[in-house]
Parts: C-alpha cells; structure tokens; sequence
C-alpha cells in the first residue's frame, strides 16, 4: 500500500472539510492511521464518544461515531452495554435516523501489545458489521454480552479481559488483554465538484441522533 500524493490531498480535504463541520479550528483535529494500516483519518478528540472520519487508500471514506473502550471516565463503554443490555433504546432510536440503511453497526474486538492493537481474526463481535436498518433486538443483544465479555468480570467490567485469539499476520494464537470498541459509520461520496463538505454535513446530520443516544447511555449520570 503505497502513500499517493492524491490520498494525502484527499485526506487533508477530508479532514479539513470534517473540521468545518464540527467547528473545529484548523489542525485541531486528532489524527489516526498510515500508510502501513492504510487507512488515515481525524477524531474530534473528546474524551468518550467520538466523532471520527477517514479515507482508505483504496478510495472509501467514511463518518462515524465512535466509543472505543478505554478507561476515560470510569468506562463509558461499560455503562452504555450494562443500560442497552437492561433496557435496550437502540431501536427507538433508529426510529429518529433518517437513513438508517446508510448506517452500519459495527462492534470491535480490540487486543492490546502495549499500546498497539496487533491485527487478530476474532476482531468483529457478533454479527458485526450490520445494517442499522436490518439489526433486530436478538443479535443486538447477543452481540452486547459478547462485547462485555471484552471487559474483566474481576474489575466489574470496568477493565480489559484477557481473552485467546489468533493474530492475523503470524497465524499464531496468544492470549491478549482485549476490550469493545462501538462504531455506528456512514460511508461518503466525494461531491461532484471534489469536496467532501455536503457529505460530511450529510452524514453527520444521519448520525446525530446516534451520536446524542451513545453519549446518554455511556454518561456517568445515566
């Protein structure tokens, strides 16, 4: 995978375009990826749930909103699986999405060397990824108690469980500490005129109510 001058130009745009919309002053976004994960994008930077976009080299971009499950404020990502698993709110909410078939759902495995997340083949929990559109409340929750299986039960869930997987590149199996990571994305299409501008502003307006009830169920308040 190769760095092309023309993916960076894209990604900047993208970038820059994604700043605007989230008002953001220029180069105050939080950047991701490389050309060795190829893929390279920008988060907002918030502290929980995230927004997130980025562009593979292979020429898809995406939106996203994004709850990775890191410690942040005592574990958000615990809270948001313990309320939906108690009283699930995600097909109300799908209601209020404009284009749901736009959206996929997407839950992580992470797996931790260090600070790095090495490549395994058990990355995706449950059925992920699914349409919005087409998740029923079943696998929803079938795919919840798997991802909080990605937490310790030692710690209250409020840390990352030690799990075996297989990592991808050496075919080799290890255990690793693993935790849930949460992704409801859109893909974008470049405008007419080259810009990614109307199709963040797009995609972010499909997002939001996604975005509003991530942040409710993960807040420390509840």
């Amino acid at each position: 995978m190769t760095d092309q001058p023309d993916w960076t130009t894209q990604v900047h745009a993208l970038v820059a375009a994604f700043e605007q919309e989230l008002l953001l002053p220029p180069g105050k976004s939080r950047p991701f990826g490389g050309r060795r994960q190829g893929y390279r994008g920008a988060s907002d930077d918030a502290s929980g749930v995230q927004w997130h976009t980025w562009l593979f080299a292979t020429g898809e971009a995406y939106c996203a909103v994004n709850l990775e499950g890191l410690a942040y404020d005592s574990w958000p990502i615990a809270r948001f699986i313990e309320r939906e698993l108690d009283q699930p709110r995600l097909f109300d909410v799908r209601g209020r999405v404009t284009a749901p078939e736009l959206v996929e759902v997407v839950w992580y495995r992470d797996a931790w060397q260090i600070v790095s997340r090495p490549p395994i083949d058990e990355k995706h929990i449950g059925l992920s990824p699914s349409p919005l559109s087409t998740m029923s409340p079943e696998p929803w929750r079938d795919t919840l108690r798997e991802a909080y299986d990605c937490l310790d039960a030692g710690k209250r869930h409020r840390g990352r469980a030690r799990q075996t997987v297989t990592l991808t590149k050496s075919r080799r199996q290890a255990e690793k500490e693993v935790s849930p990571h949460l992704q409801f994305r859109q893909q974008l299409t470049m405008g007419a005129g080259g810009g990614w501008a109307d199709a963040v502003r797009t995609a972010r307006a499909n997002l939001q109510p996604l975005y509003d009830w991530v942040t409710e169920q993960a807040s420390p308040l509840g």
